[in-house]
């Protein structure tokens, strides 16, 4: 069976733009769980930033996030390379 490119999406226990006009900041948020909370912060319609030290992964993770076709209207991405174990960085 082909697929069609479009990534599945788990059903979420909260409706959809429950946060518009709020904001989130995810650390560590262009894989794994961090990954998995900044796509369901999108699909509630939240603004969010992600923040990790490695930038290779991190914008290609907010450019595919981008182009989620489940986000939320309302919701925005952005990112930045930053490790939060340095005060100077935050």
């Amino acid at each position: 069976m082909a697929t069609s490119g479009i990534p599945s999406r788990v059903s979420s226990v909260f409706r959809k733009g429950l946060f518009v006009d709020k904001v989130a900041i995810v650390t560590g948020g262009g894989t794994g769980i961090g990954k998995a909370i900044t796509q369901e912060l999108l699909y509630l319609g939240c603004k969010v930033v992600i923040a990790s030290r490695k930038l290779d992964q991190l914008s290609k993770s907010g450019e595919e996030m981008k182009k989620n076709p489940y986000r939320h209207v309302k919701s925005d991405l952005s990112y930045l390379q930053c490790n939060i174990r340095k005060e100077e960085e935050v």
